[in-house]
């Protein structure tokens, strides 16, 4: 068992063996970006509080469970199933239960699991009154399609204290949804910044908490290259399928038949001899 020093030691090292109790959905890269998150809000506030939406087994939560500074944790699941995605996939969830992640995550810390609080439902059908406490950081990482992340940001932004701080997990599947969130911030007048980190971290803070000048966000967001170029892969499969010859001379053709409506056939042209 890991004490708090050692704890806030791994934390601020971007150490990712604590997330090695529990599998979790992200890459190394993704973990690092996580844990540079939680170390420059616990840089920022003394002790802070952590929700999230979309938990599944509890992977992202252990490093939150493990940190004394983190005082409370709420889990948002509706634990459905399966989910639709914007990839065009059915994504499916099998023995998906709350009880299996507080099992897991009493395995990871006895002492610190009743802090957890858990609501299986949609973050949108919860009334935040319900909450024990309101959120520092909210993490968003449920159904993968544009209408739900921004929907569960809408909700998120009406519990997050301020100032707060609310982040996403591929990023690069939901760009759609998060390109209309910024939209709204800006419409109105809210202050904010937004940034990627790898792999496919995006942040967006809240108010002027500004962690984006701690030294290990800052480093990320100086080699940018790696969420950017990671994004742009992620996407390649499509180019090259939508480059398949087939499909290449049937867009020039509909780009031809458009244009010759359009404009209607040429006149034939009377030459005068």
């Amino acid at each position: 068992m890991l004490s708090q020093e050692e704890v806030e030691q791994h934390i601020a090292a971007l150490d990712i063996s604590l997330f090695n109790w529990i599998p979790s959905a992200s890459s190394l890269d993704d973990r690092r970006s996580f844990l540079s998150i939680q170390g420059a809000v616990a840089g920022r506030k003394a002790a802070y509080r952590y929700l999230e939406i979309g938990s599944e087994r509890g992977g992202s939560i252990q490093p939150y469970l493990l940190d004394s500074r983190c005082t409370g944790i709420i889990s948002i699941d509706k634990r459905a199933r399966t989910q639709p995605d914007e990839r065009g996939k059915i994504y499916r969830y099998r023995n998906n239960s709350t009880q299996k992640m507080l099992d897991s995550l009493g395995g990871v810390s006895p002492a610190q699991v009743g802090k957890v609080t858990t609501f299986d439902s949609d973050a949108g059908d919860l009334n935040p009154s319900a909450l024990p406490f309101r959120p520092d950081v909210c993490f968003i990482d449920g159904e993968h399609t544009d209408k739900a992340v921004v929907q569960d940001f809408t909700w998120c932004l009406s519990v997050v204290t301020t100032p707060g701080l609310i982040y996403f997990h591929d990023s690069n599947v939901v760009f759609r949804g998060l390109s209309s969130i910024l939209q709204r911030l800006t419409e109105s007048g809210v202050t904010f910044h937004a940034y990627n980190l790898p792999t496919s971290v995006f942040v967006i803070e809240l108010g002027g908490l500004d962690i984006h000048k701690e030294r290990h966000i800052l480093e990320l967001l100086v080699d940018n290259h790696r969420g950017y170029l990671a994004g742009m892969h992620s996407m390649a499969h499509f180019r090259s399928f939508s480059n398949l010859p087939i499909l290449r001379h049937t867009r020039l053709a509909i780009q031809w038949l458009g244009s010759f409506l359009a404009t209607g056939p040429r006149p034939h042209r009377t030459y005068l001899k």
